[in-house]
């Protein structure tokens, strides 16, 4: 498809644009842009060794005399029966109907898979990008708030954990154990799609992080809990990235204790501050945060729109 024939041109990814792919990529990042780019090209050149990936069905191009100048990063998870784009297109190429076009391209894809939602989260004070979601069809489906507390002056409140209970690192060689507790804790959560152990490994490998930095709530020997933290040593910003309980143990306040254990250990990691991400629906949680003295620092926001509407 060509938008122009004589400037644009969209196409599938080729092995030879990846220099041109990450360029571009760090052009966006300059501008600002994490959030609707897909993954770091560190991160996709980690999930093409471990899973055997492609980008030439997933990541489509557009170039204009041979210079990449915009694309759509597709990313499905069947086990939900969606798909997420990440799209950016250069600022001097805007307003040229390649956002639209590239979007195109992705609904033909979701089709052939089979999938019946697309999905983008972009943020909520980004005017540009919610007035051409609107314009496509899009609806606001979901908002989530990313929140942050100072660990400057964190000090952990001494909390016992009630009878059976204990605490440790996760353990090479129990992705797949924490791949089920995940998913029995989010299990029916809007957006969770279900993990495997293989991309466990993945997920620690592609954020440099390592077991030492989840920690598992166990009842007896039975996984129970955890709090998966993450650590950015060079920017001093720690994240807690996933928390979790079985259903079956809620109820008794060990939530509280994970997240403190959590954020006591970024702080002892040198992290001056803690953020997280919490669904705007998720009241329970969104509590917990706040009693712990987190508040507001973006919110975004999750559009839908079906593949055949």
């Amino acid at each position: 498809m060509q938008i122009k024939k004589e400037f644009y041109q969209i196409r599938n990814y080729h092995t030879s644009d990846w220099e041109g792919y990450v360029g571009l990529y760090s052009e966006a990042v300059t501008e600002g842009k994490e959030r609707y780019l897909g993954l770091p090209p560190k991160q996709l050149q980690l999930l093409l060794e471990c899973h055997d990936y492609s980008l030439n069905q997933d990541l489509f191009i557009c170039e204009k005399n041979r210079e990449i100048i915009g694309y759509l990063y597709t990313t499905p998870e069947r086990g939900i029966d969606r798909i997420i784009f990440y799209c950016y297109v250069h600022p001097a190429h805007r307003r040229k109907n390649i956002g639209s076009s590239l979007f195109t391209y992705g609904f033909k894809q979701a089709r052939a898979m089979g999938l019946s939602k697309v999905h983008v989260n972009i943020d909520k004070d980004n005017r540009i990008g919610n007035i051409f979601l609107n314009q496509l069809g899009f609806n606001c489906v979901r908002k989530y708030l990313e929140l942050y507390r100072s660990l400057l002056e964190y000090q952990e409140q001494e909390t016992e954990l009630p009878p059976g209970f204990k605490m440790r690192c996760l353990q090479n060689g129990e992705e797949e154990m924490l791949a089920q507790l995940q998913n029995n804790s989010f299990q029916g959560s809007w957006g969770f799609n279900p993990n495997t152990g293989k991309e466990i490994i993945y997920t620690l490998h592609s954020n440099e992080s390592s077991p030492k930095d989840i920690i598992l709530l166990l009842y007896g020997e039975k996984p129970a809990g955890y709090c998966w933290t993450q650590v950015n040593v060079k920017k001093g910003v720690g994240r807690i990235y996933m928390m979790g309980v079985e259903p079956e143990y809620r109820g008794k306040k060990i939530g509280k204790i994970l997240l403190a254990k959590g954020l006591s250990y970024l702080a002892k990691e040198g992290m001056h501050t803690a953020i997280l991400t919490v669904d705007d629906h998720n009241k329970t949680a969104k509590n917990l945060y706040q009693t712990l003295g987190f508040k507001l620092l973006n919110t975004s926001l999750w559009y839908e729109k079906r593949v055949d509407s």
